[in-house]
This record gives C-alpha cells, structure tokens and sequence, in this order.
C-alpha cells in the first residue's frame, strides 16, 4: 500500500541524515541537478504534465499549514508556479534535469501518464531496471496481483 511505501522509504528533505544514512531506498521533488549523482546509485524519475503538476501542488500547498496559504487562490499559485517560485522551484528546470540524464544506465525515465496507461509494463520495466534481487519480487507481486 502507499502507507506502508511511505512508512518504508522515506522522503529525503522531511528527514535527518541519519534516518536517510539507514535506508537502500529513499524519495525525493529535488532536481536531479541539486543532487550528488552517483553511478553507483539507481534514480527512477517521473516526470508529470505541467498543468497537473501545478493543479496538485497546488492542493497539496493549500492542505499543509506550513505553507500559509490555506485561504490561496489558484490564479495567485499559478503566477507562482509559472515564476519558478511554488514547489520545487521551476517545474520546466526539474524536469530538463531529469531528462537530461534520461540515457543514463542507472536511470530510468518515467512520466506519470505513462504509469496509470499502463502500470503492468511500468512495474516490469522497473523490475527490469533494478535488478534481480528487486526484479525479482517485483515480477512475483506483479504476478500475484494480475492472478487476483
């Protein structure tokens, strides 16, 4: 379940150094451009289209009191998200930096339109991509899922 992912593999600018030290696996809405590349290290990056993008972090920064913008108007975040200046900074700079390293061999390249068309071939792929120790118990999920 989502719950349990998020419990499992935690968000990297939410959490201390030493909570992120002792994971294998953790997420992040930083640009690929602000992180340490490693060529040890596997990235999957998912891209999303804009207008989306906007509509929920839109939501998300109007749910969480930190943000201070629960009375917002969608017109105003708008303006901010098309400065750069909602979110993770510019959405079109995020998601340059991610597609430029889309033919790197650790990185796998997704958009989030091609995950709900199509998320049997989206887990395989990635099952694929990561390896055998998680391909492998991605692939038997997946199985077990399909079979219902």
């Amino acid at each position: 379940t989502f719950a349990e992912f998020s419990q499992s593999v935690p968000i990297l600018e939410l959490n201390s150094r030493e909570t992120v030290a002792r994971t294998r696996l953790l997420r992040t809405h930083l640009p690929m451009n602000r992180m340490r590349f490693s060529d040890e290290a596997k990235y999957v990056y998912v891209a999303r289209n804009p207008w989306d993008c906007c509509v929920s972090d839109f939501h998300v920064t109007k749910d969480f009191p930190v943000f201070e913008f629960e009375k917002g108007k969608f017109e105003d975040f708008l303006d901010a998200f098309l400065r750069g200046q909602a979110g993770f900074g510019d959405y079109f700079d995020h998601v340059v930096s991610g597609y430029a390293r889309k033919d790197c061999l650790n990185v796998l390249f997704l958009t989030y339109e091609e995950i709900q068309k199509n998320k049997t071939d989206v887990i395989l792929r990635l099952a694929n991509f990561l390896g055998d120790a998680y391909g492998a118990a991605l692939k038997k999920t997946t199985g077990q899922h399909l079979r219902g």
